[in-house]
């Protein structure tokens, strides 16, 4: 009997290692449908406040762009940061997000005059959101007046926010790719006489590294975001995308 019992835990670990690994690898997505449902709350959204426009990301189907006199009409909150995330907890299904607070961490919260500013950051399981901030305005009496995404809010994302690539691990493939990419393929190269020979040789080394969710290729993937450069060549400067299960160089672009 304990065989068996043995036997069977044995094999729920098993499926349940696969199951984990394949939800950590990437999340493929069904945009189409997404966009569908998204449309679906968009619409009951609109039927209450018709007055507010509303620009959607093309990709999510989600807003990129909130603004008219009725985003305040539910507001009881007087504190700006309070209050927007009141209104993402009360519109959590157009934004495809499950918590207003546990989904939107606070950047900054700036007070005004003419009316606060907030910024927020989209996490997921503590993870930021590559490119997923929210400019939220409001106006000098305190009502909630716009909200722009400066980037792509990310909907229904589910995957493991554990890595199996480290950080260092993921520096170090950066760095050893920046060592075989010529020197010539820095848009600031004038040629070598601009460039010491032992600069042309010299070390990469990091500028900063950081784990993100990301949207690559339409499908979110846990990343390591790698920057690089080679100090002593102006302009030689690489960010990395690299995928924090497989150590896989996702992109790469140049950057000043």
């Amino acid at each position: 009997m304990r065989t068996v019992l043995h036997f069977i835990a044995i094999i729920s670990l098993f499926i349940s290692a696969l199951t984990t690994g394949a939800l950590s690898y990437a999340q493929p997505l069904n945009w189409d449908s997404l966009r569908t449902e998204r449309a679906k709350k968009i619409t009951s959204f609109l039927a209450i406040y018709p007055s507010i426009r509303m620009k959607i990301d093309s990709l999510t189907g989600t807003p990129q762009q909130l603004a008219g006199e009725e985003l305040f009409l539910n507001q009881s909150k007087t504190d700006p940061v309070e209050a927007i995330y009141e209104f993402l907890e009360l519109n959590k299904g157009i934004f495809g997000i499950n918590q207003g607070k546990k989904d939107f961490k606070l950047v900054f919260s700036h007070k005004d005059p003419l009316g606060d500013q907030v910024q927020l950051k989209q996490v997921y399981k503590g993870i930021e959101v590559w490119n997923g901030r929210m400019k939220v305005n409001f106006d000098r009496s305190g009502k909630l007046s716009s909200i722009v995404v400066l980037g792509r809010i990310c909907p229904d994302i589910n995957i493991s926010p554990l890595p199996t690539v480290d950080s260092s691990k993921a520096t170090a493939i950066a760095i050893q790719d920046l060592k075989e990419i010529p020197v010539e393929e820095s848009p600031y190269y004038y040629g070598k006489s601009f460039y010491p020979g032992k600069n042309e040789k010299d070390t990469p080394s990091l500028i900063n590294c950081g784990l993100f969710v990301g949207l690559f290729n339409e499908e979110y993937r846990l990343v390591w975001i790698v920057r690089v450069e080679r100090p002593h060549v102006l302009g030689f400067r690489w960010e990395y995308w690299i995928d924090a299960q497989s150590g896989t160089i996702l992109q790469k672009v140049h950057t000043r």
